[in-house]
């Protein structure tokens, strides 16, 4: 998919996503969108949507280099408690 795609997610999820991923993967991209949504968070705004593009680069789902490490930060998904 082109980077532009928009992505709009079923439920507003952005903060508890940004902070599971925060817990498993650290970059420039990352720390800046999880201020941006905590803001908006804070002042009761929607994050929604999101592009391929900025999930490329802060979704760990998406920066997996392979199964091995998709199937680690799935099962730590599964058992984060943010």
């Amino acid at each position: 998919l082109d980077d532009d795609t928009k992505v709009y997610p079923a439920h507003e999820y952005s903060l508890a996503n940004l902070e599971f991923a925060k817990s498993v993967i650290s970059n420039y991209d990352l720390e800046k969108e999880y201020e941006r949504v905590k803001k908006l968070r804070e002042e009761n705004k929607i994050t929604l949507p999101s592009t391929i593009g900025k999930e490329k680069k802060i979704n760990p789902f998406l920066l997996a280099r392979n199964l091995e490490e998709f199937i680690i930060f799935r099962n730590k998904k599964d058992n984060f408690k943010g």
